[in-house]
């Protein structure tokens, strides 16, 4: 492998210098892995896990998408078990990066290392920390903002990136020049901007709509205040009105209260009288009560006498029983014993046999155990021997390797401070050589910024006079404008005005058309008719037949005419011919849709072939083409007159045929006359819709004529606002322009005065730092020669020593084989011990329980013996003792005949007592009774005396509460309260009451809500303006971030088309190629272009190179976009898979070169990559699902 690069040239603060993964896909234990400067590359056998360690790394820095994972779900990173393993809670990836020049974010830069940490439980929950302290994932990706490591970073290539930045569209393609100009924190401000400027226009509309609504709110709360001020004084005057009733009420009860309490102290004298009877009578009737209870006392003695005698001739009748009952289970018991003695003995001389037996053979196994627990001894002892000898030897060989460990541990460190002292030499000679050229240059560059000062004075000058000149300009511009744009919004008024006029006649005309459509007002029978037709239940003709209305039409005014001549026949329907009309008329009959007309218009040609040709003409009346024939059905013989009374004269002169006026007067000669308006005739409303729909229709068309006058003069108003809009734009950006440049220029002449005073001050540090690294050179050179000599003592003594411990190693190896056979032995022979002394002793245990069985059977052999002859005893004492009971039985049953008598003669003298008591009883009852009548009449009157007192507490407390009264001043008040007339106070109250009604509802606090609703009208006024003009503030930051991406996109863009002009013939050996942008209107919009050539063929879009030579040229863009901007680190996945040998050592050479700015980790299977590389782990999968290190790291 290649020795390791001498370290970082640049300033990147963000060295990765660790990996922790726990629990994320197939590394189920922790793993870590350690990363230093240079080429560290991971390798492995396809499907072992070196992807998931890519995708454990963008996961920590935030990745979002399980789909850029190759996961479904987020929870698809967390390791999902095997068949040996269960499945893991929680997935574990720790970053550590090392702050190298302490150049980290504020919050952060005093940390020698900033850990960022990911956690993911199968329960959902999501930590982020940062230095272990919990974040969000806001934090994580502003911390890797436009460091090259941002979400969407170049720095991390996965195995399928390099073919989609080739396939991918040039908008997505802009993603990466985004990243290299580190415009992602700028982008990231201005969509936070624009959410803010959008919820605070959301929130300013908010506050005008509640501003609005507080304001009608104030107006009505004014006027509500003044209608409380009456009701409340209307309210004091019923409140005093009330209180003198409520006083006469409370005196009038208080009176009625205390002759009630009269009544119940009397009723109560006479109940104390007559309970006092009642106790005497109870003492005579509680004497008879213990007499009752001693003639109880003597009928209970001679129960129990009964009871007793009874129980004794029982007992002696069960003894009889059970003393027969045993005499016969004895004799069989006897027959069983003699049986169990003889099986018995039997089994005891059985025993005695297996006994002997078993004896001999346990005096021969002890023997043996003797003879095995010497030769263990023997074993044992030399088993100490051989141990305590390996123990002397590993302590000689424990000491000599520390010894050798010390002076190893003392050649290193002389290793490291010869090669350290080296190195600060070599860095102090290249120090005073950079010193020295340092100083010339700082001169030089003095000089210069005085020059610079002077020129920067002169345009400062320049611009502040052409500032103002274009500040007047542009407001010159400004009033123009204002008084155009009011001149819009005035005709815009106008115009919404006359469209709101255009909508209404709309509305209304698409009503009325509705209501013609519906032939609104004819009979139901004639609509439902039309309506059947239209759906298809009725065959009518092959169109949609129309009602008469439909087919006649009158000039203005003569609508009467009409209804005059046609009357209800105006909505007969008109039909074909005769067989239509029958098939209507019988569906009118079939479904019950009342009287209907039909005309036929066949039949109307036929009687009349000439009718209608001049009659209606004559009247005023058209018909409908194909019509005609229906006008002279019904105008035959009719003449229009000018009046009623032209009409009569004609009459009455004899002209025949009917008469009708334009008013609708009909006169036939023959006696008849109609006329007056019929509210339910169906052909006025018909008629009137019509003739206003025709009015609507001309007012439609003249709005909108005048409509589009007024759109015309809006768009020239508009046209000349939008040409005076993009001067004062124009003007306003070449102001800003102005302003930005003389910011600038003033900036830029601070800083070149800082700048100079500055480059003063280092080049007088710089004298003295020459000077103390002069010294410092020589002290080092002398510290080497010294370091050198001690470092070769040390080597011999370190070869000498290595040599005892190889010849000692021999010797306890030796030693240890030794001890192991003497521990076989030891165990084998104590094996046979323990197995005869188990034999030993089973056998012990079995002869003791052939002794207890022996001694058990014996006992029990004789305790059957003793049962027998006892059972024999028992059975000649049972026969004596039954003859005896047997006597004993006739002189209890003798006994108990008497104590029968004696209980009859005392249930007679009990029976006596009780009907004594029940007379006696029957006195107290009555007692009881007229007593019970004098406390409820008692209680009624307490009850009463109680409601009393309730209701004037009740007036008590209306008095205190409502009435506002102290409890103090009620008695005196009602004694001057009945003094007084109270004949007008219910007429007073109630004319009052009905004032306070007039008023309606009425809002008592509308004072104070005024006050507090003027306070919030106030205070939103106050809110209004703050969101007014926080809106402006964040739109003129929202300008400003653009105007400096658009800038710094544009710098990044060439300077990425220049490197990647330059790094593609590199990897190509020749060939050309340049990057270029889409049209867009904003460059931040467009997108991103590869254009490529390579050696021999002609300038083509990328897109048809072949699959090589595409990786090739996005490998070109990567390395391109690495050279603009260090990124602290590269994570490339078998980016080199495509490439031939030739093409991977030209890409191999530009890591080697980019590597001294940037580590470099490569995911491969490539073995010249492989040979490049600093460092190299491997990866493996052992065990089945499970991803391993199998070596911490090989060098």
């Amino acid at each position: 492998m290649r020795p390791k690069t001498a370290g970082f040239q640049g300033t990147l603060y963000m060295r990765l210098k660790k990996v922790e993964i726990t629990g994320f896909k197939s590394f189920m234990d922790k793993t870590v892995l350690l990363f230093e400067q240079g080429v560290t590359a991971i390798v492995g056998p396809n499907g072992c896990g070196k992807s998931n360690i890519v995708d454990a790394i963008r996961w920590a820095m935030g990745e979002a998408s399980a789909k850029a994972l190759r996961g479904q779900g987020m929870e698809d990173v967390i390791f999902h078990g095997t068949d040996a393993q269960g499945p893991l809670g929680m997935a574990e990836v720790s970053l550590t990066f090392e702050n190298v020049n302490g150049h980290a974010p504020a919050h952060l830069s005093g940390c020698s290392e900033i850990e960022v940490t990911r956690r993911l439980f199968r329960s959902g929950e999501s930590e982020y920390c940062i230095n272990k302290v919990p974040c969000r994932r806001r934090d994580v990706w502003e911390l890797f903002m436009d460091t090259g490591l941002g979400n969407r970073s170049y720095a991390i290539v996965e195995q399928d990136r390099v073919s989609r930045i080739i396939s991918a569209r040039p908008e997505e393609r802009r993603v990466v020049v985004e990243e290299v100009a580190g415009i992602s924190r700028y982008k990231s401000r201005r969509e936070a901007a624009q959410r803010k400027m959008e919820a605070t226009a959301q929130n300013l509309e908010r506050i005008r709509d509640i501003r609005n609504e507080v304001g009608q709110q104030i107006k009505s709360l004014e006027r509500q205040a003044r209608k409380a001020e009456r009701y409340k004084s209307l309210k004091a005057q019923i409140l005093d009105l009330e209180r003198g009733s409520v006083l006469r009420r409370w005196a009038l009860l208080d009176r009625e209260r205390s002759l009630v309490q009269v009544q119940i102290r009397e009723l109560g004298l006479e109940r104390d009288r007559l309970n006092s009877l009642l106790e005497g009578g109870e003492l005579g009737l509680e004497k008879e009560k213990m007499l009752l209870l001693d003639t109880e006392k003597k009928l209970l003695e001679a129960q129990e006498e009964l009871h007793r005698r009874q129980r004794a001739l029982h007992d002696l009748e069960n003894l009889i029983q059970r003393e027969s009952e045993e005499a016969s289970s004895l004799e069989t018991s006897g027959r069983i014993w003699e049986k169990e003695i003889s099986q018995l003995k039997i089994r005891l001389e059985s025993t005695r046999e297996r006994l002997v037996s078993l004896t001999s053979e346990r005096e021969g196994i002890c023997t043996r155990l003797q003879e095995t627990l010497a030769r263990l001894d023997e074993l044992a002892g030399l088993l100490k021997q051989g141990m305590e000898r390996a123990r002397l030897l590993k302590a000689s060989l424990e000491e000599s390797r520390l010894e050798l460990v010390e002076w190893m541990g003392e050649r290193a460190r002389l290793k490291n401070a010869l090669q350290h002292h080296r190195k600060r030499s070599e860095e102090l000679q290249k120090s005073l050589e950079k010193g020295k050229a340092e100083q010339e240059g700082l001169a030089r560059k003095l000089e210069e910024m005085n020059l610079t000062g002077s020129c920067l004075e002169g345009e400062i000058r320049e611009l502040e006079e052409a500032l103002g000149q274009l500040r007047a300009r542009r407001e010159q511009i400004k009033e123009k404008l204002s008084g155009l744009q009011a001149q819009r919004e005035e005709l815009r008024a106008r115009l919404q005005d006359l469209g709101s006029s255009i909508q209404g006649i709309g509305s209304r005309m698409q009503a009325l058309q509705g209501l013609q459509l519906d032939l609104a007002g004819f009979s139901e029978g004639i609509r439902a008719l039309r309506e059947a037709a239209r759906r298809g239940e009725i065959h009518l003709g092959d169109s949609l037949p129309k009602v008469v209305a439909e087919v006649v039409d009158a000039s203005d005014g003569a609508d009467g005419l009409i209804s005059a001549l046609l009357g209800e026949r105006i909505q007969y329907l008109v039909v074909e011919n005769w067989e239509q009309a029958l098939r209507g008329l019988a569906f009118a009959k079939e479904k019950g849709l009342g009287r209907v007309g039909f005309v036929a218009l066949e039949e109307c040609g036929k009687s009349s072939p000439k009718a209608g040709n001049g009659d209606e003409n004559r009247l005023g009346l058209c018909w409908e083409p194909g019509y005609e024939p229906v006008g002279g059905l019904f105008l035959e013989g009719a003449t229009l007159v000018s009046r009623l009374e032209e009409a009569i004269n004609r009459g009455l002169s004899g002209i025949g045929g009917r008469l009708v006026t334009p008013q609708g007067d009909l006169l036939d000669p023959r006696g008849l006359l109609e006329g007056g308006g019929d509210p339910r005739d169906p052909s006025k409303g018909y008629l009137a819709r019509r003739r206003e729909l025709k009015d609507l229709e001309a007012s439609l068309k003249k709005l909108e004529e005048a409509s589009q006058g007024l759109a015309g003069q809006e768009r020239e108003l508009s046209q000349g606002i939008s040409s005076l809009s993009l001067e004062r734009d124009s003007l306003v950006e070449l102001i800003h322009a102005k302003e930005l440049r003389l910011a600038e220029c003033r900036r830029d002449f601070l800083s070149s005065k800082e700048a100079a005073g500055g480059l003063r001050q280092r080049l007088e540090a710089l004298k003295w730092q020459l000077g103390g690294q002069s010294e410092e050179l020589g002290l080092l050179c002398k510290s080497l020669q010294e370091d050198s000599g001690r470092l070769e003592d040390l080597e011999s003594r370190i070869g000498s020593r290595e040599k005892d411990l190889q010849a000692l190693e021999q010797e306890h190896a030796k030693a240890l084989a030794g001890v192991e056979e003497l521990r076989s032995e030891v165990t084998r022979v104590q094996v046979m011990v323990a197995s005869l002394q188990e034999r030993s002793n089973s056998l012990e245990r079995e002869i003791h329980g052939l002794k207890a069985q022996e001694k058990e059977l014996s006992q029990e052999c004789s305790r059957k013996e003793v049962q027998k002859r006892q059972g024999l005893q028992r059975l000649q004492q049972l026969r004596g003792s039954l003859a005896e009971a047997r006597e004993e039985l006739g002189r209890l049953m003798e006994s108990h005949r008497g104590a029968a008598q004696d209980l009859e003669k005392a249930r007679m003298e009990l029976q006596e007592k009780r009907e004594n008591i029940l007379r006696m009883e029957g006195v107290q009852q009555s007692s009881r009774q007229r007593i019970r009548a004098l406390e409820s009449e008692l209680k009624r009157i307490e009850l009463k005396e109680r409601e009393l007192a309730l209701r004037m507490e009740h007036a008590q407390g209306e008095l205190q509460g409502r009435l506002e009264m102290e409890l103090e001043e009620i008695p005196a008040a009602a004694k001057r309260a009945t003094l007084k007339d109270s004949s007008q106070e219910e007429a007073q109250i109630a004319s009052l009451k009905e004032a306070l009604d007039l008023l309606g509802d009425v809002n008592l606090v509308a004072a104070e809500q005024y006050k507090e609703l003027k306070q919030r009208y106030d205070s939103l006024s106050a809110q209004q303006e703050d969101l007014e003009n926080s809106i402006a503030l964040l739109r003129k930051a929202i300008q400003r971030i653009d105007r400096s991406s658009r800038k710094r996109f544009r710098e990044a863009f060439n300077r990425l088309d220049e490197e990647f002009r330059k790094v593609f013939p590199i990897l190509f050996e020749g060939g050309e190629a340049h990057l270029a942008l889409t049209q867009a209107e904003d460059i931040l919009d467009a997108g991103v272009e590869i254009v490529a050539r390579p050696p021999g063929k002609r300038l083509q879009n990328i897109s048809l190179l072949s699959g090589g030579e595409k990786a090739l040229a996005a490998v070109a863009l990567i390395f391109a976009m690495i050279r603009i901007k260090e990124t602290p680190f590269c994570l490339f996945d078998e980016v080199d898979a495509p490439l031939d040998e030739a093409n991977i050592d030209r890409f191999n050479k530009m890591v080697r070169e980019l590597s001294r700015k940037s580590q470099f980790i490569l995911v491969t299977h490539s073995k010249r990559t492989m040979e490049m590389a600093d460092v190299l782990y491997g990866v493996t999968m052992e065990t089945p699902g499970v991803s391993r290190m199998i070596s911490v790291r090989l060098q």
